[in-house]
Parts: C-alpha cells; sequence; structure tokens
C-alpha cells in the first residue's frame, strides 16, 4: 500500500508549522503541541486516505476479475416445453 497522501500531508502540516514560526519569528512550547497535533491529524488522514484508495482498487480489480469470468461463461440457453 502506498503512502503517498501520508507523505504529503505531513509535509503540508511541517511546512505550515515551520513558516508560522518563521513568520511570528518566536517558537513557543504551545507551537510545539500544536504542531504535533496537525501532524498527527494528517498522518491518521493521510492512513485513512490511502487505504481507502487501496481498497477502491482492490474493488475495481475484483469487479474487473468477475466481469472477465461472467463474459468467458457460454450463453446460456432455455428450453421450454409447452406440451
Amino acid at each position: 500500500m502506498k503512502k503517498t497522501a501520508q507523505i504529503v500531508l505531513i509535509s503540508i502540516s511541517i511546512l505550515f508549522s515551520v513558516g508560522q514560526a518563521v513568520i511570528k519569528q518566536t517558537f513557543h512550547f504551545s507551537d510545539i503541541i500544536d504542531a504535533t497535533i496537525a501532524t498527527v491529524i494528517a498522518w491518521f488522514v493521510g492512513w485513512q486516505y490511502d487505504k481507502l484508495q487501496y481498497f477502491a482498487k482492490k474493488k475495481k480489480e475484483n469487479e474487473d476479475g468477475y466481469r472477465k469470468l461472467i463474459d468467458w461463461l457460454p450463453n446460456p440457453i432455455i428450453i421450454h416445453d409447452t406440451s
């Protein structure tokens, strides 16, 4: 499973926190806590998004497999006796 969303969201969270510190030109302990919380939330959201993408891909592969199976089956023949 790729971790693309996790990496992107964590990077954005860290860059935003560093950017805030540079703009304010101060960095307090509460800023570290806020940055940590934001990074943990970004990690969790990215993890969930990556799982969603993984299972969506697996679902599509299963649908394609079943579709091929149905296409390979012979056409049904119905015999109806009216006597």
